[in-house]
């Protein structure tokens, strides 16, 4: 069981989490639409923003986790757990980083047009298991 503070702290953060991850959720399309219609330096402004703000999401979910002490190679999330939800996101970057040095804009239009968003269902599947971790459902 968590101190009261450290409960509070962790609820925060994770609805401040899921609010972040909410609102950057449609402008990976939003900027997919802007590569396709040719407005790449828009296009790559906003996606430099938007990769700004997930590498700020990773590293806070990181100091929450190891806040609680959480092991997520053993966090079960649907039907991964927490390291593979994050090692899958680590690839989705990795592909747009790949994309951007070979300026292959319709790889990078198609990776945020229809890989972010199952990145995203679970990013939000692993705050909603580490909320089980927080507030435990009582049997």
């Amino acid at each position: 069981m968590l101190p009261p503070e450290q409960k509070d702290l962790s609820l925060t953060m994770i609805g401040k989490l899921a609010a972040l991850i909410e609102w950057l959720a449609p402008q990976h399309r939003e900027v997919a639409e802007l590569i396709e219609r040719g407005d790449t330096k828009h296009a790559l402004d906003r996606l430099h923003k938007i990769i700004s703000e997930w590498h700020a999401i990773a590293a806070a979910y990181a100091n929450l986790a190891k806040m609680l002490r959480i092991s997520l190679a053993e966090l079960p999330v649907n039907d991964l757990n927490g390291d593979m939800v994050l090692n899958e996101f680590c690839r989705h970057l990795e592909e747009i980083q790949t994309a951007l040095k070979a300026q292959d804009f319709v790889l990078l239009g198609d990776i945020l047009q229809y890989e972010f968003d199952a990145a995203i269902t679970n990013w939000m599947s692993l705050l909603e298991a580490t909320l089980g971790v927080v507030e435990p459902v009582s049997a």
